[in-house]
């Protein structure tokens, strides 16, 4: 259990791995990616929790071998690497209603200064509902997410009327 939203409580307890749940509301500001070392169930579900990788960090990494269950979290501004962004997923990763914005990989693996900010991702929201056969467009649009892995289900964006 997590009663305090920080990065070091977080930290601490993906290390563990197991059912880790939120009893807290906040942004959890990253100044390095949260690593799942262990089968891993971030079960923030009634709590607003938000993993905010201030465009410098990866905000998830899912190594091999690994399983990853990630319910109703917001994972956005992951950036500061040539892939994934938000989740660089190589094991096994399912999403329940989770949001990802504005997680922007880059060729380089990190954003020259000099450019100007990148376009925020369209934000999508991922949850168990809808199947999905393929994943649309460019890993941006899907919240910097390493495709060619398992996502389970994916909810269309809204269209404003």
């Amino acid at each position: 259990v997590i009663s305090d939203c920080t990065a070091a409580a977080l930290s601490a307890a993906a290390g563990l791995g197991g059912t880790i749940r939120f009893q807290c509301d906040g942004v959890i500001a990253l100044e390095a990616s949260v690593a799942i070392a262990a089968d891993t169930f971030l079960d923030a579900r009634g709590h607003n929790v938000t993993l905010d990788g201030q465009q410098s960090v990866r905000v998830l990494s899912v190594p091999e071998n690994r399983t990853c269950l990630v319910s109703e979290l917001r994972i956005i501004n992951g950036g500061g690497v040539a892939d994934g962004a938000g989740i660089l997923n190589r094991g096994t990763l399912t999403l329940q209603t989770c949001l990802f914005s504005n997680n922007v990989v880059s060729a380089a693996g990190g954003r020259d200064p000099r450019l100007p900010a990148p376009r925020p991702a369209r934000e999508r929201i991922l949850a168990p509902r809808h199947p999905v056969d393929r994943l649309m467009g460019s890993r941006a649009e899907v919240g910097g997410l390493s495709v060619g892995e398992k996502i389970h289900r994916l909810v269309p964006p809204r269209r404003d009327p």
